[in-house]
């Protein structure tokens, strides 16, 4: 599977955990204990998309490290560094976002376990 055609089926999901992330400590305990169970569902779902993202993100810049030497044999270093960074754009976005979505939930259920006790 690519980049583009995991992108394309885990975008909903990925949407859906930011929504999540957002969501609000309830007042009421048992409303809070049912966020709680949940949280842990989303960070593990989120921890999973995360691991998907790195690895791709580890075959894509070896890719882009073969493919700029090859096109670019005069430059520097830091220069195809630059390049290669510059093609890793989307999948650094889509990792920063769940690594993100991770922070906020594990505060989530940081905050939920707290309230609950």
């Amino acid at each position: 599977m690519t980049f583009i055609e995991w992108i394309k089926e885990k975008s909903p999901i990925i949407s859906e955990l930011q929504a999540f992330s957002k969501s609000e400590i309830p007042a009421d305990r048992e409303k809070g204990s049912w966020l709680l169970s949940n949280v842990y569902i989303y960070l593990e779902n989120c921890g999973e998309l995360r691991a998907d993202a790195d690895s791709f993100l580890r075959q894509m810049r070896a890719m882009e490290t073969l493919q700029t030497k090859n096109t670019h044999p005069n430059l520097t270093g830091p220069e195809r560094s630059a390049i290669i960074e510059s093609n890793l754009d989307d999948i650094l976005k889509v990792r920063d976002i769940l690594k993100v979505c991770y922070t906020t939930l594990n505060k989530l259920a940081w905050e939920l376990s707290k309230s609950n006790s």
